[in-house]
This record gives structure tokens, C-alpha cells and sequence, in this order.
């Protein structure tokens, strides 16, 4: 039984890396957005690179950007965008900060 509790425990904590816990999702609360590439019609990556390129321009970020997941503690998702606003956008594209990097700093 000892086992199966620390696997089930380590099952769920991977899962949280990838899937939101319920009731949890910024999508819910109406902060966020997810940008998904139509492969058929384009390709993702330049998709991609163009947001990340541009969206702070609009007031997103990507909110959990590949070089960060050790902080937001989610993997990375190069299409999940959340609305700060532009001021706020601008200075963490500059910054590279993540927004609880962003929290941190300017609380």
C-alpha cells in the first residue's frame, strides 16, 4: 500500500505539470487564451515565434514560457497567452520575467 501511495502521489504531481487542477485554470477566470497553430494551414512554430515576438505589443505574454517552467512549475506552452496589459506585457518582455517573476518584483 506504501508503494502505491508515493506512485500515486508522484503520478499527480506529474499530471500537475500538464493539466491544471479543476476549478484552477486561468482559462475559467477568463485570463487567458490558448493560440493553437492550424498546422494545416501554417506552421506552428512561425505561429509561435510571432507571438512571442509580438503579443506583448497587444498586452499578452506567453505565461509559461520554456526557460521558466522551474518557476511557474508548469511545462512549457508556447500557445497558453495571458491578457496584463500593455504596460505591464512591455515590461516583462523586456525583463524576460515571467509573471510570478513580474509579482515578485513589483508587489
Amino acid at each position: 500500500m506504501k508503494n502505491k501511495d508515493i506512485l500515486r502521489k508522484k503520478q499527480k504531481k506529474r499530471a500537475e505539470k500538464y493539466v491544471a487542477i479543476p476549478d484552477t485554470s486561468e482559462h475559467k477566470l477568463g485570463l487567458s487564451v490558448d493560440i493553437n497553430a492550424d498546422t494545416d494551414k501554417c506552421s506552428s512554430e512561425k505561429v509561435y515565434q510571432w507571438l512571442d515576438e509580438n503579443a506583448y505589443k497587444y498586452g499578452f505574454v506567453k505565461r509559461y514560457p520554456e526557460d521558466k517552467t522551474d518557476i511557474t512549475g508548469i511545462s512549457n506552452e508556447p500557445w497558453h497567452y495571458r491578457y496584463v496589459g500593455t504596460t505591464v506585457a512591455k515590461i516583462m518582455k523586456e525583463e524576460n520575467l515571467c509573471l510570478e517573476e513580474y509579482l515578485e518584483k513589483y508587489k
